[in-house]
């Protein structure tokens, strides 16, 4: 961009294979060491383990209306209900699918209301009904135990290949009173950081990856919130008095992590702010951590850290390295 009317295309770092274990790339940001040699750059994936609702989905708007209330649930619930397709008793509102009998008694799934020109539920009421799994249904599929569909039942469907608006009108023709749409994306890793060397910036190699333990995990592992949120997301790099390289994460749930990247092929992680004892908890209304923001001034040791379910914190690092 020396030019910044025609800027230049110099190269593209790009490294699927080894760089995102799911296919996916989901590059966020990223920043440079002083001289441009070292780039870190961090990869934010969320819903890994498919537990989670989708949100921001939609039935869209047309004419006719879409006929029936429906809400999304994870990939994991879909799961669960494709396992144990008919006999469950569920009541179905905007944000939650509440198991009252059957095999999967007992059992609460959260929900997230579709967006669009459907009856709502807070006009309609929560939906009793068996849930009944009936596959994608899309146009031309066939409706999965269409005869076990009564007149009241909720119509479980699987997402994909065509619209959810299409899924809904569907469900109403085999005769069900409301819709719950599961998502269908397998588990992956979290997102995570990915350190490449740009000694050669027309040909970026990728040096090396960087993960905690919750966000390489491909589902829920002891000490990782299956409801938890572990994508890192924005990095500051900063080159200190002693000649080191050294990243500064925030990290969701797993909090604000210091990494040495002075050896891009070795990172190494030297400092982390995590608070998760009972004391900061009832301190903080009962949520964890989520750092969102992070920011470094350059030769100062102050660390700044935008909590989403507490504020701005301000860290100061000790130690070796930390700056004057």
């Amino acid at each position: 961009m020396t030019d910044p009317a025609n800027p230049q295309l110099v190269s593209v770092a790009l490294d699927v294979e080894n760089g995102s274990l799911d296919g996916e790339v989901n590059s966020h940001a990223a920043w440079p060491s002083d001289d441009g040699s070292i780039v870190v750059e961090t990869e934010e994936d969320f819903d890994a383990w498919g537990v989670r609702p989708p949100t921001n989905l939609t039935f869209s708007e047309g004419d006719p209306p879409t006929p029936l209330p429906g809400t999304a649930a994870s990939t994991a619930a879909g799961d669960e209900f494709e396992g144990s397709q008919t006999g469950n008793d569920v009541t179905v509102d905007a944000d939650s699918i509440t198991v009252n009998s059957g095999p999967l008694a007992g059992t609460t799934f959260p929900a997230s209301e579709l967006a669009g020109d459907q009856p709502k539920f807070a006009d309609v009421g929560p939906v009793t009904g068996e849930a009944v799994w009936i596959g994608r249904a899309c146009d031309g599929d066939a409706i999965l135990n269409a005869g076990a569909i009564d007149e009241g039942d909720i119509a479980f469907i699987r997402r994909g290949a065509c619209t959810f608006r299409e899924k809904n009108f569907n469900a109403a023709d085999a005769g069900a009173a409301a819709v719950v749409i599961t998502n269908n994306v397998p588990g992956s890793p979290w997102g995570g950081v990915r350190i490449w060397d740009y000694s050669d910036p027309a040909n970026p190699e990728l040096a090396s990856t960087f993960d905690t333990a919750c966000s390489a995990a491909g589902e829920p592992i002891p000490g990782c919130d299956k409801f938890g949120t572990y994508s890192v997301h924005n990095v500051v790099v900063e080159n200190t008095d002693d000649g080191r390289v050294k990243a500064y994460i925030s990290w969701y749930w797993d909090g604000m992590l210091v990494l040495d990247v002075t050896d891009p092929a070795n990172p190494v992680e030297v400092a982390r702010y995590f608070d998760n004892s009972a004391e900061f908890l009832a301190s903080n209304g009962g949520e964890p951590h989520d750092f969102w923001g992070v920011h470094k001034e350059d030769d100062k040791p102050w660390i700044y850290g935008s909590d989403r379910n507490g504020g701005l914190y301000v860290f100061k690092e000790q130690g070796k390295g930390s700056g004057k």
